[in-house]
């Protein structure tokens, strides 16, 4: 119902109007639309590498991640930030906890996630390159088929995003639980792609179903521009949101 009141206005002639002022007048931010998408499209060349499939009987450290401070590739996170950042805020947070302890654990997973989130992000706008999950598949896969979690901003498989939503340390108590499409959307929206957008209208969208149709939304410029113009316009009646 959200994705026809985004591309389907309310009558012909309002849909022409608002065309045309989404081409020619300048909106207060004096952003420009433009019909090519962004990198992000079903062209782009990100990836997900696959897991290493012989198994060896010593533990090895082949998997990188990206620092959040100096955004280079580590294989042991943690003892980097203890020795080169440890006068960090959030690093001395971390160790502040005993070593072994849940409470340390969590603390340092959330500076990996933040510092692959980053790096990312990079990856995302820039349209090609190796993004890091939290936990490799066996095959790679397109980058498309993992989204960040909206609370601790890890990257995880669509399909299984549900379940680290339900059990996410960072996920605040008083949230109210959502269906699984609900849940890929809303974390879709965490994931910048060079256009922000009001909260509002971010409220709008995440009520769209995750598939290639919102993904065509959130990646089209002129879309997103079109659909906030109708929100600032619209927005304030309630009553029309849910159409």
């Amino acid at each position: 119902m959200v994705k026809s009141a985004l591309i389907h206005p309310t009558s012909p002639k309002e849909a022409g109007s608002l065309s045309d002022q989404c081409m020619t007048a300048p909106s207060p931010k004096k952003m420009k639309c433009q019909s090519k998408e962004t990198n992000t499209s079903s062209g782009d060349k990100t990836f997900i590498q696959s897991m290493p499939s012989p198994k060896q009987e010593r533990k090895t450290y082949n998997k990188k991640q990206y620092c959040l401070y100096c955004s280079k590739p580590y294989s042991k996170m943690a003892r980097h930030l203890e020795f080169v950042h440890r006068n960090e805020v959030g690093v001395v947070k971390a160790v502040a906890f005993p070593k072994h302890s849940k409470e340390r654990r969590v603390q340092l997973n959330l500076l990996r996630k933040r510092g692959n989130f980053a790096h990312n992000t990079d990856v995302v706008r820039q349209g090609h390159g190796e993004m890091i999950a939290c936990y490799r598949p066996k095959n790679s896969q397109r980058a498309n088929e993992f989204i960040h979690c909206i609370y601790c901003q890890g990257l995880y498989n669509k399909r299984s995003l549900w379940k680290h939503i339900k059990n996410c340390p960072l996920k605040p108590k008083n949230d109210d639980a959502q269906g699984r499409k609900r849940v890929r959307s809303l974390c879709a929206l965490n994931t910048p792609v060079g256009l922000e957008v009001s909260k509002g209208f971010k409220k709008v969208l995440s009520f769209m179903n995750y598939d290639e149709v919102s993904r065509v939304v959130h990646t089209d410029r002129c879309i997103m521009q079109l659909g906030e113009h109708m929100f600032n316009r619209m927005g304030s009646d309630q009553g029309r949101l849910p159409h």
